[in-house]
């Protein structure tokens, strides 16, 4: 995490001390975190560990073992992407299948999400132009 993010703006990250003890396993309670759930997601090697919010889990391969393992730095463009909509809870949820991804999806998903939330973000502005101009008539 500290060559991925150098720059600290992942803000908090969980370990085992953080878990909760939920029927045996230990869980990420993300709900701890005292922040929105739509703008924090959990990347975890083990589905358990985000069963109680599984809407903000990407899943990852173990890397124990291997030295050379570059599946964290992969997610870079998808988390940058993530960045820019509003809820990441549902791209996760959009390209999120049986614990497994592919980045390609992954884009996809987020970049239709983005188009999407630009279109709504567009229509609203014009909503409040013409509301706008409409009231300034009315004053005429």
């Amino acid at each position: 995490m500290n060559m991925m993010d150098p720059n600290g703006y992942c803000t908090d990250r969980l370990f085992r001390e953080h878990c909760t003890f939920v029927n045996g396993v230990f869980v990420k309670d993300m709900g701890q975190l005292g922040r929105p759930s739509k703008d924090a997601v959990i990347i975890d090697n083990s589905p358990t560990s985000y069963m109680l919010q599984p809407e903000q889990g990407l899943p990852i391969l173990s890397w124990y073992d291997d030295p050379h393992d570059k599946a964290l730095i992969e997610y870079i463009p998808i988390l940058i992407e993530m960045s820019k909509i509003s809820d990441m809870r549902e791209a996760v949820t959009g390209f999120v299948r049986n614990n497994t991804y592919t980045v390609s999806h992954a884009m996809n998903v987020v970049t239709h999400i983005r188009e999407r939330e630009n279109l709504e973000a567009q229509k609203k502005l014009e909503y409040e132009r013409a509301r706008k101009q409409q009231h300034l008539l009315q004053q005429q």
